[in-house]
């Protein structure tokens, strides 16, 4: 799932673990949850709602944003 083009969390199929709950849903940010839902649509709304609930998601986004263009250069720090 993106936020402003960055990666904030990753909503997947289940086909082994926990079968009574189908999709995973994590949160890559700080700070990081996860969990399990019925439905694609239940694992969306729950990163959404707990990105917008991290008070300083703006500047993480920011600073993912920063080291990205690092990387891009190659820089690596």
């Amino acid at each position: 799932m993106l936020y402003k083009h960055i990666k904030v969390g990753r909503v997947m199929h289940q086909t082994t673990y926990n079968a009574m709950k189908k999709w995973h849903w994590s949160v890559q940010i700080v700070p990081a949850s996860q969990g399990y839902a019925d439905t694609m649509e239940e694992a969306l709304e729950a990163i959404r709602s707990w990105c917008l609930g991290i008070p300083d998601l703006e500047e993480q986004v920011e600073d993912k944003r920063n080291r990205k263009g690092m990387y891009a250069w190659g820089d690596g720090t």
